[in-house]
C-alpha cells in the first residue's frame, strides 16, 4: 500500500466535529418547527376567539332586531333592565312565529352563562314551549342600555331601564365581557320596529 491511499480517510476529530455541527443544525431546525407550531396554535386560538365574538355579535343583532312592536294589552311589553331584557319578537331561525325572548346571565350556575330563551307565544301572549341556548360562558360583565324617548315630547337619550313604555327603544347597547378575553367594544343594535 502506498502512503497516499492510507491518508485519504477522515480522522476521528473530523467525524466528531461533523456530527456536532449536524446535531446543532438539527436542534435549530426542531426549535424553528416548535416555534412555528406554537405560533400557528396561537393564531388558531385567536381566530376561534374572533369567530366566537362575531357569532355572538351577529346573534345579538339578529335577536334584538327581531323585537316586534305589539301592544301591552296583547302581551307585547318590552322590559329592559341593566342586566336582562324580555320582549316579543318575530323569529325565523326557531321556526316562524311570535316568540317571547329573554336574555340574561344565569347567576345560579358556576360558569355564569349568558342565556337566550325563546318561548313560542300563543294567542294573547301566553308562552307555551321554551328553548334555551347558552350564547356565552363565564360572563364577568353584562350590561344593557336603551336609547329612545321615554315620553311623547322628550328628547331621545340613553336609559338604564326600559319598562312600562308604549314604544320600543330605538337602540339597545350590550356590553359582554367574558373571563380570559380582552375587553370588547359594545354592541349597538337598532330595533327596526321602533321606527
Amino acid at each position: 500500500m502506498s502512503r497516499a491511499n492510507s491518508d485519504s480517510g477522515f480522522t476521528l476529530i473530523e467525524v466528531v466535529v461533523a456530527l456536532a455541527v449536524s446535531a446543532l443544525v438539527a436542534a435549530l431546525l426542531l426549535n424553528g418547527v416548535r416555534l412555528a407550531t406554537s405560533g400557528f396554535e396561537r393564531h388558531t386560538r385567536q381566530a376561534e376567539r374572533l369567530d366566537t365574538r362575531q357569532s355572538l355579535d351577529e346573534l345579538l343583532r339578529r335577536t334584538l332586531g327581531s323585537a316586534a312592536l305589539i301592544p301591552r294589552s296583547a302581551g307585547g311589553e318590552f322590559i329592559g333592565t341593566q342586566d336582562a331584557l324580555e320582549f316579543l319578537g318575530i323569529a325565523e331561525d326557531s321556526g316562524p312565529g311570535l316568540y317571547r325572548v329573554s336574555l340574561a346571565v344565569d347567576r345560579n350556575r358556576a360558569d355564569r352563562p349568558l342565556v337566550l330563551r325563546r318561548r313560542l307565544a300563543a294567542a294573547g301572549g301566553d308562552p307555551t314551549g321554551t328553548a334555551s341556548s347558552v350564547i356565552a360562558a363565564h360572563v364577568r360583565n353584562f350590561r344593557l342600555a336603551y336609547f329612545g324617548a321615554d315620553g311623547g315630547d322628550a328628547e331621545p337619550a340613553w336609559h338604564d331601564r326600559w319598562q312600562s313604555l308604549s314604544a320600543l327603544p330605538l337602540l339597545v347597547r350590550a356590553i359582554v365581557g367574558s373571563d380570559g378575553e380582552p375587553p370588547r367594544p359594545a354592541i349597538v343594535v337598532r330595533l327596526w320596529a321602533a321606527g
